[in-house]
């Protein structure tokens, strides 16, 4: 939403103390009258008014609002402002110093600040939206001499006789001087459970003094002090003794009259850019009117020889009584200034001044003001954030949305201050409804990039992601996955995953709730529109009650995404005919069907359609379309599979079940499933799609054919085994696609398989087993499961769920129920029912067991899956199903062990929130599971012709005897690999390999003469492979690599200890002769 902010120097000050409140005690002062007349017309939610003398009661700041703001002025609307600060002021306040030089002590120049009584000139900042009084900071009392670097004037006349021309003020002013003129205030706003800060004051006019320019020199001052503040200068303290300046990340406004133009009148030069330049300020655009060029030419004199744009001016300067139509100096300038935070976009700024033909020309004229009031309207213009998506060793997806037409800049660096730049691209909004993607390319593996995004508003954000490593590479990977936003935000569970730093975060589906009433689309229990659509996904996104989670959380982690099915309605099934998937009427979102076009499959009606557009538009993802499938459900469909490697640590595996499925089958007869069971193992019948499940295979072989520890298989519906309840959603009434998947990876000994899902509301982890028919033997595999979230579903929660399912069906007594009710959410290590989770779990085993299930848990397995997983729980257990939760996954870069934590808070219902919104942005995220598993590891067997000095630490000494006869003079070098000889990313035999091993050659080498024979020595660092090239005829560009070797071309070959190398085509292999006759390591 847009807060229009302004200042205004309204000359309300008065001769002397009290006569402000006595103009301001009846309705009839007309000065006062034209004041509210123009706040009223501008009608901001927040207004300073400067130059408006303050009493401690705040009684004139009352009746001005009674009197005249209160009162429509010449018709217009009235305005209130319930919330009102006085500040109070070093005017006129008396400092017992001579400050001015004059030889006496007494007087308006020798106050703290510039007065003819205590708070003349003040002001007072009016606001529609709560003032956060108990935070209020003031900065009345800083001494000037305490700025580091202070400008602090000199005294070339010695004005005051004591001989010291270097300093103006004696050691006894110097400890007394305040810095501020009148107020340094930093006043709180809370809008809609934002802060905004304030920073208003009104510097001394650079002017009335002498050669010493202490006036001058006190406004520069006066506005680097801001400058300072807004950068977090640990210099400043308060009036309350406290230190420090603005927090990082504030949204602030600076506003007041800053008695300084940026180029012209008495200022010093600098003193404004202070602001104006400063990289925290937002100044995209400057407040302009059709009456400042107006005047400038009515008024002429100095004005025409003004550098400054007039239109920028809000001060009427330079009346010369003699001749009205020649200013003198200085003229008219800017100096009154509403300076948003790069974090606030501007939509529109204005100064209030119109030109003479304008009917309102007189209202602002003199005697009213000699300012103008100026205003900037600011929103967040990037409400729902920015983000970074589909990462790769060398590319990324930025992603933003902003409300403003116009061109949107993405920044990259791999420098958080962005001082050097890595690349930079620009794309144009031209609906403020659609966001904006670019895809970055040319990007280093395995690097920390920070980006950072500017709208047409001025609106900064900034960010990070982190490439993927390279194949071949173990450097370690951590990742976030969670699911289930079912409720409205702010979603403070995911506070701590952008607080992670991890290399990626992955959204599990249910990013939003299509088929659920919420805040964004009251009255509205069933999205049905692209316009429905992209609201919901917004909703998601925004800030509510001070806090976007997803947002922040996207800012700071590269996404992967699915979906699953609300984000059109609950389990439709996009492989089926429309009239055969769920649709809204049988889930009661809505009495009207949303797939009703005369289409094979509902991925082809209008509403899959806009709501997979809109999916797609509000995700940092590439927009990528399946080709000639020769399966119509696929073909030229939507393709959210993704597959990318991350190092050989990990690989993701991401999957959408919901797009191509068959239509579900009926649910299973509790009493007697036997038929359902038969019909799940139907091999037609599909989950993913014939063409998303041969790519999964696909590309599960070749991550673990490339070396890849871990394979992370997202999955949004479980495909563990839980029983006949409900499964017909899930992969369990899929049952012969999803013995395919696991047999395959059973069969082709793909090991370290952890798949990832959703849409329990719970975290239920546990191996994975399958049979090749219904009632057969279950058969184990190394795999398991892990299912995370919920995001926010306080009424779907797994635990309360399936106790409620469980009651109805007399599965646990009314007694039972009624101890699992008082029994606490406590997840530990034990099965012992003392706690909601193990209740739980007992209710879960009981129904498994009977279908010859595994049971729950990596510690609890049936006899054949014994042994498989070598797993150990830490914290909690392998069921925590009460709480709102995301789940980190932690890849060690030494040993690859996996570490599974998930964190948890309390559930909050959307009842809950409204009642006590700070309560839940206080919940603090907890540990409620966690495990570490250790893979299995092959090692891989060793390319030949390679050097392995993996076994031994530190530097190791090489001792060899090189032989030649070669008329080239071949030179030997090495370079590091990994056991299969990879260097760079790339494997022997994968185009730009030659190039890759030219580019990491070492410095140590080897050489003998041509028909000479001779003993050499080199160091190695220890703990890798090396392999050998052969510099033919010493030339980079002419390389003998392994890669022969391994093609089969024969440049290299090895027997035992001794390296003979072809440098032509003749194949005797004596060009270089290297026999091995020892490897020791160096003695330290």
């Amino acid at each position: 939403m847009t807060v229009r902010f302004a200042t205004f120097n309204a000359s309300l000050n008065r001769a002397a103390a009290g006569d402000l409140m006595t103009d301001l005690s009846t309705p009839e002062n007309t000065q006062a009258q034209a004041i509210a007349e123009i706040i009223q017309r501008s009608n901001p939610d927040v207004v300073l008014v400067n130059e408006f003398d303050f009493d401690a009661a705040g009684e004139a700041a009352a009746r001005f609002q009674e009197n005249y703001l209160s009162v429509s002025q010449n018709g217009v609307d009235s305005v209130e402002y319930p919330y009102v600060y006085a500040a109070p002021s070093n005017t006129g306040i008396p400092s017992g110093l001579d400050l001015n030089n004059d030889g006496s002590v007494g007087g308006p120049d020798d106050a703290y600040g510039f007065g003819f009584f205590p708070g003349q000139f003040a002001f007072v900042i009016y606001s529609k939206y709560p003032i956060v009084t108990d935070q209020i900071r003031t900065f009345q009392e800083f001494l000037w001499a305490d700025m580091p670097n202070a400008l602090l004037p000199e005294d070339p006349n010695d004005a005051d006789g004591n001989g010291d021309t270097n300093q103006w003020f004696t050691p006894e002013e110097l400890a007394a001087v305040r810095l501020s003129s009148k107020n340094h205030v930093d006043v709180p706003i809370d809008v809609n459970g934002e802060i905004i800060h304030v920073l208003a004051s009104h510097p001394t006019p650079p002017v009335f003094d002498g050669p010493e320019d202490r006036n001058g020199r006190r406004n520069y001052d006066e506005i680097r002090f801001w400058a300072d503040y807004i950068e977090g200068a640990d210099y400043i303290y308060d009036d309350s003794g406290i230190f420090g300046g603005l927090g990082s990340g504030a949204k602030f406004v600076i506003m007041g009259d800053q008695n300084s133009d940026p180029f012209d009148g008495d200022s010093l030069p600098g003193a404004a850019q202070l602001l104006l330049e400063n990289p925290l300020v937002n100044t995209a655009v400057t407040p302009s009117s059709a009456g400042g060029p107006d005047a400038a030419i009515r008024q002429g004199g100095v004005n025409g020889n003004q550098i400054g744009d007039p239109a920028f001016d809000t001060a009427d300067f330079g009346f010369n009584p003699a001749d009205p139509t020649t200013d003198i100096a200085p003229g008219n300038l800017r100096v009154d200034y509403v300076l948003p935070s790069q974090n606030l976009g501007i939509t529109e700024a204005q100064v209030f001044w119109q030109p003479s033909t304008d009917p309102l020309f007189p209202l602002a004229e003199f005697p009213t003001s000699d300012h103008r009031l100026v205003y900037v309207d600011v929103e967040d213009t990037l409400p729902n954030g920015f983000a970074s998506g589909d990462v790769t060793q060398d590319s990324v997806v930025l992603w933003a949305r902003s409300t403003v037409l116009g061109n949107v800049t993405f920044e990259y660096s791999t420098d958080v201050n962005f001082t050097g730049l890595a690349g930079s691209l620009t794309a144009t909004v031209t609906d403020g409804e659609v966001p904006l993607k670019v895809e970055i390319d040319g990007l280093e593996a395995g690097t920390e990039y920070y980006y950072r995004v500017t709208d047409a508003a001025g609106l900064t954000k900034a960010g990070r992601f982190v490439t993927a490593n390279e194949v071949g590479t173990y450097g370690g990977f951590t990742f976030g996955i969670g699911g289930d936003w079912q409720q409205a935000p702010p979603y403070p569970i995911l506070t701590s995953a952008a607080a992670s730093n991890l290399d990626v975060f992955v959204k599990l589906g249910d990013t939003i709730y299509a088929d659920l009433e919420t805040p964004a689309l009251p009255g509205i229990t069933q999205a049905r529109t692209l316009s429905d659509f992209r609201t919901k996904h917004s909703e998601i996104l925004s800030s509510r009650f001070g806090l976007s989670a997803t947002a922040d959380l996207q800012a700071t982690t590269s996404i992967l995404a699915t979906i699953d099915d609300h984000e059109i309605v609950d389990n439709f099934a996009g492989g089926a005919a429309p009239g055969d998937s769920p649709d809204a009427p049988d889930i009661g979102s809505s009495s009207d069907p949303l797939f009703t076009d005369d289409v094979a499959f509902v991925n082809d009606t209008q509403v899959y359609e806009d709501a997979l557009q809109a999916y797609q538009e509000y995700q940092p993802i590439r927009d990528e379309f399946y080709g000639a499938t020769g399966d119509n459900r696929t073909a030229g469909e939507r393709q959210l599979y993704r597959t990318q490697a991350f190092g050989s640590d990990a690989s993701i595996f991401v999957t959408d079940s919901r797009s191509f499925r068959d239509a579900q089958l009926a649910p299973a007869n509790i009493a007697d499933p036997t038929e359902f069971l038969v019909q799940a193992f139907d091999p037609s019948r599909t989950l993913l799609g014939r063409a998303q499940i041969d790519l999964l295979k696909a590309d599960l072989l070749q991550a673990q054919e490339n070396g890849t520890t871990w394979k992370f298989v997202v999955i949004p519906e479980p495909i563990q085994n839980f029983g006949v309840a409900n499964a017909e959603d899930r992969f369990e009434g899929y049952a012969a696609e999803r013995t395919e998947l696991l047999s395959f990876i059973d069969q082709n000994a793909i090991d370290n398989v952890v798949f990832m899902a959703g849409d329990f509301h719970g975290t239920i982890v546990n191996n994975l087993t399958y049979q090749a028919g219904p009632g057969q033997a279950q058969i184990a595999t190394n795999a398991f499961e892990i299912v995370t979230g919920p995001v926010a579903f306080f009424d779907g929660r797994f635990g309360p769920s399936v106790i409620d399912i469980a009651a109805n069906f007399g599965l646990i007594t009314p007694g039972q129920q009624a101890f699992y009710d008082v029994l606490p959410i406590s997840p530990d290590l034990d099965d012992i029912p003392n706690d909601k989770d193990d209740f739980l779990k007992q209710i879960l085993i009981s129904q498994t067991d009977l279908l010859g299930y595994d049971p729950v848990g990596l510690n609890n397995n049936l006899e054949t899956a014994e042994g498989l997983i070598n797993a150990t729980l830490l914290q909690g257990d392998y069921l925590s199903a009460h709480t709102f939760s995301w789940t980190e996954l932690d890849i060690d870069a030494e040993t690859q062990k996996l570490t599974v934590t998930t964190f948890g808070i309390d559930a909050y219902s959307e009842a809950d929130l409204l009642a006590n919104p700070q309560a839940v942005l206080d919940l603090i995220p907890r540990v409620v599971s966690q495990f570490e598993v250790l893979p299995s590891l092959e090692e891989p067997v060793a390319v030949a012709e390679l050097i392995d000095l993996t076994g031994l630490d530190g530097d190791v000494a090489v001792n060899a005897t090189l032989t030649r006869e070669a008329a080239f003079d071949n030179v030997l070098k090495f370079y590091e690999t990994d056991a299969l000889g990879r260097v760079g990313g790339l494997l022997p035999g994968e185009a730009g390999y030659e190039a890759a091993v030219a580019a990491n050659l070492l410095d140590a080498e080897l050489f003998v003469g041509n028909l000479q024979t001779t003993d050499a020595n080199l160091i190695l660092a220890g703990g890798t492979y090396y392999a050998p090239v052969l510099l033919i005829d010493g030339s980079v560009s002419n390389l003998a690599t392994i890669e022969d070797a391994v093609l089969g071309s024969g440049r290299i070959q090895r027997q035992g200890d001794v390296w003979s190398f072809e440098d032509l085509t003749d194949n005797d292999f004596n060009d270089l002769v290297v026999t091995l006759k020892s490897i020791e390591p160096v003695a330290v």
